[in-house]
This record gives structure tokens, sequence and C-alpha cells, in this order.
């Protein structure tokens, strides 16, 4: 073309687009104020078509729940065709891509009830425009333009969301690993049990405790505590035994055998429990194995403490679950340490009657191993009189009777010579004078 018509002609192609531009803009804005008007009809409508959809996790979600998603998703459709911007857009399919991604939907479900905004949406167009006209095609390609955006970006923002659950599952997979390797380097139960608080300690940066169900006296007994990693001291941090029979929170955990948190602000089951501990929060997680219970209580004192996360308690129960193998490895080796023990025991005691010791040394033999045997302080040997009298044969240890004759009814002996079994008491206070078979006897 010649350069003047040229001018013209782009002109009038700029002039034209221009126009079309505008009238595009006025149609988004017509249709925004449209769906706008008729916002909680729409989505509404749109809920129940989701709600509906045959096969999808949906039919099991209520229906005001799915209300609440479609309200703020019909809002955001009605932000972007009003500004252009895509910000609202954005913000409610992230919200939504995490969301039904803990929840364990298919994309394909997602995608798919996001495409219903149209169906619902459709009656409301189809009463404002002229039917077959040009006004109403231009709306539904509006919305169709919409749609489309928005599921493209609702499947970058969904891989996204699967990319990071995938790393934040392989990081937790990693300190599980972690801990339970940890827990295995040692068969010596104490040792596995440190290592056990140690990594705890190390993997949520907050103080930990271990405590041992005591399940004859239906208390919880502190073992273990962490070295303070954030400076903190708190009074009664496994320094008291724990009674659940007083904590409705820890009667759930024994009986569920599931990880539970709890909060200083919170009233209700927990609050006793973090008053009791001198913390401000704390996440309790028993570790059973064969039937008995560890606890480990990892907590702060600090009020700004953040709450845990679903994914610190899914991380602390695999870590419990770990380390529990661990456990019952270090178990099964004390057993049998403690076997081997009592059978070289039970040959130092045969040989020395095979050696025609006196009977005085044979009794310090059998004092001494049994010590030996059981860890205690102290042992006395008394013989039975007349059927009804106890007399002191050998002492040893820290043991110093204060009576050499007692009499044989009222005391655990007796008990002992009805029954024909051991009797053993680990905790004497409940006991009175006269029912022991030694005075001052601690346990």
């Amino acid at each position: 073309l010649p350069p003047v018509r040229h001018h013209l002609f782009a002109l009038t192609v700029n002039q034209l687009n221009e126009n079309w531009m505008i009238k595009l803009a006025q149609n988004e804005l017509y249709l925004a104020a449209l769906l706008q008007r008729h916002q909680q009809e729409i989505a509404t409508a749109w809920a129940e078509k989701v709600q509906s959809l045959p096969g999808t996790l949906y039919n099991q979600l209520p229906l005001d729940e799915i209300r609440a998603s479609t309200s703020r998703g019909a809002a955001a459709v009605v932000d972007t065709l009003s500004t252009g911007s895509r910000d609202a857009v954005d913000a409610f399919l992230a919200d939504v891509s995490n969301v039904r991604l803990e929840m364990g939907f298919d994309i394909s479900e997602v995608i798919e009830a996001l495409l219903l905004f149209k169906e619902a949406a459709f009656p409301v167009i189809r009463q404002a425009y002229p039917a077959a006209s040009d006004q109403a095609d231009d709306a539904v390609l509006l919305l169709d333009t919409c749609l489309r955006s928005m599921i493209g970006r609702f499947g970058h923002l969904y891989a996204e969301a699967m990319r990071r659950d995938l790393q934040a599952q392989q990081e937790r997979t990693a300190l599980i690993l972690d801990a339970a390797e940890a827990a295995n380097s040692s068969l010596r139960l104490d040792l596995v049990l440190l290592r056990i608080v140690e990594k705890s300690t190390e993997t949520f940066g907050l103080d930990c405790a271990l405590y041992l169900w005591d399940a004859e006296r239906q208390r919880l007994v502190p073992q273990i505590r962490s070295n303070h990693p954030t400076g903190e001291d708190p009074n009664s941090f496994c320094q008291i035994e724990l009674s659940p029979a007083s904590s409705g929170l820890l009667l759930q955990m024994v009986a569920c055998q599931k990880p539970v948190d709890c909060y200083d602000l919170n009233v209700g089951l927990g609050q006793e429990m973090v008053h009791a501990l001198g913390l401000c929060s704390a996440l309790i997680v028993p570790i059973v194995e064969d039937g008995r219970v560890f606890v480990v209580v990892i907590g702060s004192s600090v009020g700004e403490c953040p709450r845990f996360t679903d994914q610190d308690i899914e991380l602390a129960e695999g870590m419990a679950n770990a380390v529990g193998l661990a456990i019952k490895n270090a178990r099964l080796y004390e057993s049998t340490r403690q076997r081997v023990t009592e059978l070289e025991s039970l040959q130092r005691m045969t040989k020395a009657l095979l050696q025609k010791l006196t009977l005085e040394q044979v009794l310090q033999v059998v004092c001494q191993e049994a010590r030996q045997l059981t860890g205690a302080t102290g042992c006395a040997l008394y013989s039975l009189r007349y059927k009804s009298w106890l007399q002191l044969t050998h002492s040893g240890g820290t043991l110093a009777p204060h009576s050499t004759r007692m009499p044989l009814e009222g005391t655990l002996a007796r008990q002992a010579e009805l029954s024909g079994e051991p009797v053993l008491i680990n905790h004497t206070y409940g006991l009175t004078r006269t029912s022991q078979p030694i005075p001052d006897l601690e346990s």
C-alpha cells in the first residue's frame, strides 16, 4: 500500500483493537456485576453439584463445608473479572490444592468440581441475556476463558503442592530412619532410651523427657530428661510421677495409644497436664512394645511456643513406631543377659555346696548372690522355728535387722509361707510396721 493508505489502515486496525478491548472490558465488568448479584445462589448450586459428583470423596463432605469453599471460589472469579488480577483466584486455588491434597482427593476430582462452576452460573447468564444473542455468547466465552485459566493455574499449584508434600514426606522418613538407627546402635536398654530422648530433642528443638508406665501402680514414672536445648529448666518436668487417673488426657493416650497434644491456654483435658509438668505446651507420644508402655513427652515452657502441627504429630508417631523394635531388642538382650547371670549364680552356689563349706559360708554365698542378682543393697535369711517364729540366720550388705527373732504371724513371710510363692513389695510406705518381716525396710 502507498504510505498514506498504509498509515490509515494501521490507524483503523488499532482503533478496532481499542474498541474491541473496551467492549471486552465492559463485558467483563457487566458479567462480574451479574455474578456478584447472584453470588450466593451460584455458590449454593455449585456446592450441590459438587457434592453429587458420583464416586468422589466430595460425597462424604457436609454441604456446608463445600458451600464455604464454593463461596470463596465464586468471589474469586468475580474479583478476577472485575480487576483483571489473578491474586484472589490464586489464593483460592492454593487453599483448595493444599486442603484437598491432604484429604486424599485425586486431581481429576478437583478439576471436575471446578468445571461445575459454569453449570451453576449458566442459568443466571441465560436469564440475564437475550436468548441466542451475541451478548450471551460473549458472556459464556468469557466464563470459559476464566475457567480454563483457573484449571491451568490449579494444575500448576497442585503439582507444586504435591512436590512439597513429597519432599516433606521424604524429610520425615529420613528423620524416622535416623531415629531408628540411633536407637538400634546399642543393645543396652538405658542407652536406647537415652538416644530416643536425644533424637526427639534434636528433631523438635524442644525439651524432651521419657516416662515409664508402671502398670502395677497405674502411674507414669520419670526416667530420662534431655539437656534443655532451649535453655529452659521447668521445675517439675520429668521430676514428678504422673497419674492418668487425675488427667483425662493421659487416660485417652493410654487407651488409644496415639499421640496427643495439649496446651496451657486450652481449657479441657490437657490443661491440668501441662500445669503439672510446668509447661505451656506438650506433645505426648506413647511407645508400645509387647504391652509395655513408654511415654515420650516433648514440650516447652515458652508461652509463645507454636502449636504442634499434624505433620509434627505424624512424625512423632512414626519415630515412636520405628524405635519400638529397638526397645524390644534391648529388652530381649537384657533378659538373655539376666538369665545368663542367674545360671552363673546358681553355678557358684552349687559349687559352694559341693565344696562342703560350713553353713555360715554357704549362707554368705547365698546372700551375696541374691544381692547381686536383684541389685538389692541388703539381704537377710530367716529360718522358721516351731512354725510360729522367724530366727535370723544370716544378713549381709546394708541391711541391719533390729531383732534376731520375731513372730511369724502378721508378716510378709507368713504370706509367702501360706502361698508357697515369693512376695514382692517394691513400695512399703503403705504397709504397717507389723506387716514387715524387718522394720524400716524400704523395698
